[in-house]
């Protein structure tokens, strides 16, 4: 008897979806898996310090799977399929241009003051539709895991992670496997 497929929420244009810890995962079609582009934002209470955000994602490619990390003000030019613009603080993926997409993480740090938890990360489809994540308290020195996303059977399923993790970028992706990725610091990987 084959294996049961898992059952998760979809992702509809016409209903946002909020992701919970008792409820953290959703599954974008393949339509919305593969056309167009991901947008995420950060939504934080008024007066809360900034957050920088980053995408690590792995792509197939006929050479096998490569992993690759994008930061706003860290992208070295070329066409990255994932961009991080500075202001607002955000992100687009170019579902197309980094297809075949295996997996990806998106990662939140404090560059000087405490994020005292609150907000949502704010995830669009070309489409429309809207998936948030919660964004939990935030020290300087560490790196919150605000959302991972993994493509299966040609639906990326994504999942709120809110996990903190002491360092920068460099631990908060190597804690999940991302271990491909070479760094020169915490926060800047090498070229």
């Amino acid at each position: 008897m084959p294996a049961s497929r898992p059952s998760w929420r979809r992702v509809s244009p016409t209903a946002d979806v909020h992701l919970t810890a008792s409820t953290p995962t959703a599954a974008l079609s393949r339509v919305q898996t593969g056309v167009g582009f991901l947008r995420a934002g950060l939504l934080l209470p008024d007066g809360a310090p900034a957050l920088r955000l980053g995408c690590a994602w792995q792509h197939g490619t006929p050479q096998g799977p490569r992993q690759r990390w994008t930061a706003g003000g860290l992208d070295r030019g070329g066409r990255s399929p994932v961009r991080v613009h500075d202001s607002p603080e955000e992100l687009d993926v170019d579902l197309l241009a980094v297809h075949p997409l295996a997996r990806l993480l998106v990662v939140a740090w404090p560059e000087r003051a405490a994020h005292a938890g609150g907000g949502l990360l704010v995830v669009r489809t070309e489409g429309g539709s809207r998936v948030d994540a919660p964004v939990p308290a935030a020290a300087p020195g560490t790196s919150t895991v605000l959302l991972s996303g993994y493509v299966v059977d040609g639906e990326l399923v994504l999942r709120a992670e809110s996990r903190t993790v002491p360092g920068g970028p460099a631990q908060a992706c190597g804690a999940y496997g991302y271990d491909a990725l070479r760094w020169l610091d915490d926060h800047q990987p090498v070229p």
